[in-house]
């Protein structure tokens, strides 16, 4: 969404340029961690070089001195137990299952739309024949001067049937 420039991106404490004013200057995150303490909630900061340097992380813990707030510092690094792989593992193959089933399931359902949209096809081209094979019958062309009743020419039919 950005072009990164050279030097001036990080991804611990990225460029706050969206073209917002009030984000641009840092008023937006000035205004929330003056207000973040008072509403006692919880909050997750990731901003890593400032957790692991003493001095920031001792001046940002500040602002969320009291009893109300508990602090937790974690750390990850290394290997994953086997436990943690397994179950990342299990949930990778089931979202795998569940997108597989979908495919299926969209598949599935082109194929009957398909199959009723040829069944479709065939029936209108067969009514489109019984309806040019019945227009090819040769029509008996008849004298308008010798015909005494136009309303019935033979066997009920009219005169202006076929106009």
């Amino acid at each position: 969404w950005k072009a990164k420039t050279p030097g001036a991106f990080s991804t611990d404490k990225p460029d706050m340029k969206f073209g917002i004013p009030l984000m641009d200057d840092m008023s937006v995150k000035k205004l929330l961690l003056h207000i973040a303490p008072t509403v006692r909630k919880s909050f997750v900061v990731t901003e890593l070089k400032a957790n692991l340097t003493a001095d920031e992380r001792k001046a940002f813990l500040k602002k969320f001195a009291g009893p109300s707030f508990k602090k937790v510092a974690k750390v990850v690094v290394g290997e994953p137990t086997a436990d943690y792989k397994a179950k990342v593992q299990q949930l990778m193959i089931e979202e795998k299952k569940e997108k597989t089933l979908a495919e299926r399931k969209k598949k599935a359902a082109e194929a009957v739309r398909a199959r009723l949209l040829e069944e479709r096809r065939k029936k209108v081209a067969s009514m489109k024949q019984k309806k040019e094979g019945e227009e090819e019958e040769p029509k008996e062309e008849r004298d308008i001067d010798s015909v005494e009743d136009v309303a019935d020419v033979g066997g009920g039919v009219p005169l202006f049937k076929d106009f």
